[in-house]
């Protein structure tokens, strides 16, 4: 299952329009260039680097060609995708001034934003929107007989995940989370000391999680079990036969770009465009279903 899965995830996450488009800008062909890298923004599946790389290059591809109103549109999208994408600072001042204008357009210097994510069972989990990188410390808040207690939260790439502390009588943990500037002051909180979060359904010191209990519980009922799981082994073979189409279709559009840019009449070279775009349009279709179907295929083969 595992080997599945992985393939139909590299296939989805290939982003030839990307590839393609960097290649066209490289050549200084930036009007095709700008059109492949436009399909690279929309591409299903796309890693945050890879949308990162689709518009900066795209914007670059703008700027050469003197669109610099588009330019700032262009980071204007990606930034509200990817709050903390970086300065293009190996970029022509003009291209890194228009980045900062979009990024301010959109964030305040002090803007910051949290965001309860979904976690394991025991723990919090949150996002933390800082396009402007002032955020330095996390932690949670934690009611008990005394008032608030701080505890800290571990970090990661663009958020912050800590375990949950033993729950009340009731089964509760009542907190906040702060996130902290580089002084120790808060800046952005979810929650507050007068409406903080309730987790309900935490185990209690030295007990077992409700988690566990009802997994034992429903051990010995195995009844529906089996068509879930072969559910999800249809899924995942028809995501990957998704997926392997896409890749086809995609091939395909690569090479009728290309016979299009060696076509020797301006009609040929309209026909294969056309085609070629046609291709890259199915090929983000097939992709989109094999992402949407692997994800239900894991649903159905981990959580049941």
């Amino acid at each position: 299952m595992l080997s599945l899965l992985s393939v139909a995830t590299w296939l989805v996450a290939a982003n030839p329009q990307l590839d393609e488009g960097r290649a066209l800008y490289q050549s200084l062909r930036y009007e095709r260039a700008a059109e492949k890298l436009r399909l690279a923004t929309q591409a299903p599946g796309a890693t945050p680097e890879e949308r990162i790389a689709s518009y900066d290059l795209l914007a670059r591809s703008l700027a050469a060609l003197g669109r610099m109103d588009e330019v700032k549109s262009t980071y204007r999208d990606l930034l509200r995708l990817e709050p903390h994408a970086p300065v293009p600072l190996d970029a022509a001042p003009k291209i890194r001034e228009a980045f900062m204008q979009a990024k301010e357009g959109l964030y305040r210097r002090d803007y910051v934003e949290l965001e309860q994510q979904q976690a394991p069972p025991g723990r919090v989990a949150v996002r933390v929107i800082d396009p402007w990188g002032l955020v330095k410390g996390m932690r949670m808040q934690v009611r008990g007989p005394g008032g608030f207690t701080p505890l800290p939260l571990t970090r990661d790439a663009h958020g912050a995940i800590g375990e949950l502390p033993p729950a009340d009588d009731d089964g509760t943990v009542t907190l906040y989370v702060e996130a902290q500037d580089e002084k120790g002051q808060g800046v952005a909180w979810l929650g507050s000391p007068e409406r903080p979060l309730a987790f309900r359904g935490v185990p209690r010191a030295g007990l077992p999680s409700a988690r566990s209990e009802v997994a034992s519980a429903a051990e010995p009922q195995d009844s529906g079990g089996k068509g879930i799981s072969w559910g999800g082994w249809a899924l995942a073979g028809a995501s990957v036969a998704a997926a392997g189409i896409g890749t086809v279709l995609a091939i395909q559009s690569s090479n009728d770009s290309r016979a299009a840019d060696q076509a020797p009449w301006a009609s040929e070279t309209r026909a294969l465009d056309e085609r070629a775009r046609s291709k890259a349009r199915q090929s983000q279709l097939f992709f989109g279903g094999a992402l949407v179907g692997g994800a239900g295929a894991v649903v159905l083969l981990t959580a049941f």
